[in-house]
């Protein structure tokens, strides 16, 4: 059998990284993340593929309603990942929390301390306090329990 004189980058680097089990893996865990990035612009943003050990790929998962979500779409995941490469599919996906750091968690908002507004005078919030402190008095209640 004559090889060809021209070999894909993907075929060149699967024979480099067939020397060893723990290459072989991460070369597994490189193909994972590139049918990875061919998801949903959500599911990417949500989540990544973070390890790929023993037929188990590990994900990380921005919540824990994300960690669920993603859970039930395991065959999805699977279908997807075999759909581009095959050979590449785990056998189990495991989804993980990970850990945000709560200064980034919410770019770009800041706490703003607002005073107390109260209603102007003569608006219907303003007419409507009015006649709920009357009909607390009448009972001999104080206001503030009617909310």
């Amino acid at each position: 059998m004559k090889r060809p004189f021209f070999t894909t980058i993907e075929e060149t680097l699967g024979t480099l990284f067939s020397g060893s089990e723990e290459l072989r893996e991460l070369w597994q865990l490189v193909r994972i993340r590139g049918a990875w990035e061919q998801l949903p612009e959500i599911i990417r943003a949500n989540s990544a593929p973070l390890d790929f050990s023993g037929g188990v790929l590990t994900c990380s998962a921005s919540s824990t309603v994300w960690v669920q979500e993603l859970s039930l779409k395991r065959p999805q995941l699977k279908a997807h990942i075999g759909s581009i490469h095959p050979d590449a599919v785990p056998e189990q996906i495991r989804f993980v929390l990970k850990k945000i750091d709560p200064k980034r968690a919410r770019p770009g908002i800041t706490e703003q301390k607002r005073p107390p507004q109260a209603p102007r005078p003569g608006s219907p919030a303003w007419h409507t306090l009015r006649e709920v402190r009357a009909q607390a008095r009448e009972i001999n209640a104080p206001w503030c329990q009617w909310f």
